[in-house]
């Protein structure tokens, strides 16, 4: 890693805005054999911080291996022990809980992804195929090269400038550095993610779940929940995450309280099993969480990849393999010259994943008349084409 400060002036073939698994993940596909492009990678969080909350508790799909093994990673991965997904069980459309094992996945079962561990891995891998890390650094401004049409001219903070000739924005749904150039989001709703970590109560630190293998989905009248077990940490037993979807009420910006919260899950079927003997260790700060589509996600020097091209509702549990497969897709192209080949298949991922989306929201149906899934009725509805917020 090299510290954003001491980095003389020098040309990068890419630099890559973000170092999160689409931007770790691209940066290994463009530095290694074939490509062998001069690579960095800017990240604004300080070195071995904790990833952002809302990415805990997530899986990435068997598919996924062919991906991790095309990136060089996937010995590496296996040896990090990730833990293995049971699979699924989701009350949806029923009050009874439905049963999905990983094992009947003909791709192989899923894995719940410890975060800081995988990012780890991929900047390593990354590092390791000759890609700079400047961290922590954030871009404070960019513009065209007047010394060549064919190059950009970055500013990082607080005072360095570089030049490259290709500038990826991986900054996530905000898709920060596209913005800028003039790319606008559709965007399908306002989801919201209300994230609530439990911690067991005195006398039940290490009691055992027949849940906790399992990704739990739950639906309700304003939305829905997923929970998760968290793993142990050292001495530290282990606890519970929980997300709770909605829409937001106009005029709120915060979430909700934790303990009514709390109160409102354990009258649940499904969530009231799984928070039983645990208490509320804090509420984190509201999320955004809708579907969103970039337009154009490529343009002259630059590209969008992960999130800040395409995010899905995490229902879907697209987010990783999403963020893994397009950063390969756009090294591709990036080597072939066939950018708009790349737009039109993940315009056409979008399009199909709309599709499912809403045929699966429609097997919910026993709260017609709310809002939240009123709003989820028909293609298309809610808020397609405003701006990400």
């Amino acid at each position: 890693m090299t510290p954003a400060g001491s980095l003389p002036a020098a040309d990068f073939d890419a630099l890559i805005i973000g170092a999160g698994p689409a931007g770790a993940a691209l940066a290994i596909a463009l530095s290694r054999p074939p490509m062998r492009w001069r690579v960095a990678l800017v990240e604004r969080r300080a070195p071995h911080a904790e990833p952002a909350p809302e990415h805990a508790g997530q899986t990435l799909p068997g598919a996924a291996r062919r991906l991790l093994v095309a990136l060089g990673v996937w010995s590496g991965f296996v040896e990090d022990a990730h833990a293995a997904s049971l699979g699924q069980l989701s009350c949806w459309g029923q009050a009874q809980p439905e049963r999905r094992d990983a094992f009947v996945d003909p791709q192989g079962g899923a894995w719940r992804i410890h975060r800081a561990r995988f990012e780890q891995r991929l900047l390593a891998e990354a590092q390791a195929q000759g890609c700079t890390l400047l961290q922590p650094a954030r871009v404070s401004g960019f513009a065209r090269d007047a010394a060549g049409a064919d190059a950009w001219q970055v500013q990082l903070a607080p005072s360095r400038a570089l030049r490259c000739r290709w500038l990826v924005d991986a900054s996530g749904r905000r898709a920060t550095i596209a913005r800028q150039l003039g790319a606008r989001a559709m965007q399908l709703d306002r989801l919201v993610c209300d994230l609530l970590r439990l911690e067991p109560i005195d006398g039940h630190a290490h009691d055992t779940n027949d849940l906790d293998g399992f990704s739990l989905v739950e639906a309700r009248p304003d939305g829905w929940c997923y929970g998760s077990a968290l793993p142990a940490s050292g001495a530290m037993p282990g606890g519970r995450l929980v997300a709770c979807y909605s829409d937001p009420a106009p005029g709120t910006r915060g979430p909700r309280d934790a303990a009514a919260l709390l109160a409102t899950l354990q009258d649940q079927p499904l969530m009231g099993r799984f928070v039983q003997h645990h208490r509320a260790a804090g509420l984190l700060r509201r999320r955004a969480a809708g579907s969103a589509c970039l337009c154009p996600q490529a343009g002259t020097g630059w590209a969008a990849v992960g999130d800040a091209a395409a995010s899905f509702d995490p229902l879907s549990s697209q987010g990783l393999f999403h963020a893994l497969y397009s950063a390969l897709r756009l090294a591709d192209a990036l080597q072939h010259g066939t950018l708009p080949a790349y737009s039109r298949e993940l315009v056409a991922v979008w399009q199909a994943y709309r599709r499912h989306r809403q045929a699966y929201y429609a097997t919910e149906t026993r709260w017609p008349a709310t809002p939240f899934w009123a709003s989820r009725r028909s293609p298309d509805s809610g808020l397609l084409g405003l701006d990400l917020v």
